[in-house]
């Protein structure tokens, strides 16, 4: 699936294999924005202040399914300093370029997906602190948008394509280290959804139909 380009805030991506291209993409960060710099050779993506400052430059990796090409050293899921990744799931049937275009979304989110503005994709908070929906603290399963607090819970990124969804999760292990998993299929109970198409807040994970992912620093020819 190709997401499309809005201004500012949309990823383009066309991710096909060992060999993909780096792509320019450009995303609300904080308060800042993030707007994204190609160059043979190079992508990287400049967070500015809100008065047009850029602060820092944040590399963004090539991001591809692992093949038959090399793999290195097992890296972590946001890592800075890395040109070139390639991830491997268990779940065998999950596509190339479906996944490999939220990851390389979500690895430049300033570690917060509620900024995250992608076509067919909703961002969603699961907290099990307790406290009120108007402050977005209480138990359960939240969608969060561009404004909204940084979660501190367990965040989930849903695409939409046609009539199926797919899951990206990620949760906090340690500092900064992340757990990613991903569900293609059959990934909640009590699935119900709202006038908007967002899952409502009971829905419940089955844990069982999210694979671990691992990341790799990838080797090029």
């Amino acid at each position: 699936m190709e997401l499309a380009i809005r201004p500012i805030l949309y990823l383009s991506s066309a991710v096909g294999g060992c060999c993909a291209i780096a792509t320019p993409i450009s995303l609300a960060v904080g308060r800042g924005v993030a707007s994204s710099v190609s160059t043979a050779g190079e992508n990287t993506v400049q967070l500015s202040s809100e008065q047009g400052q850029v602060d820092r430059d944040v590399e963004v990796p090539q991001i591809v399914k692992c093949g038959t090409e090399s793999r290195s050293t097992e890296v972590q899921f946001g890592e800075a300093g890395i040109a070139n990744v390639c991830w491997r799931s268990e779940l065998e049937e999950v596509q190339n370029s479906k996944f490999s275009e939220l990851f390389k979304a979500g690895w430049t989110s300033d570690r917060n997906w509620s900024n995250l503005e992608l076509e067919n994709v909703k961002a969603y908070c699961k907290t099990e602190s307790t406290g009120s929906e108007e402050d977005g603290s209480a138990e359960g399963l939240w969608p969060i948008s561009r404004g909204n607090p940084a979660c501190a819970g367990i965040e989930y990124l849903e695409q939409k394509n046609n009539n199926s969804w797919a899951f990206l999760k990620r949760e906090r292990k340690r500092s900064n280290n992340y757990e990613v998993r991903v569900c293609t299929s059959d990934c909640w109970s009590n699935n119900e959804r709202n006038s908007k198409q967002e899952l409502q807040n009971w829905a419940t994970e089955k844990s069982e139909a999210f694979k671990e992912v691992k990341f790799y620093t990838q080797s090029q020819a």
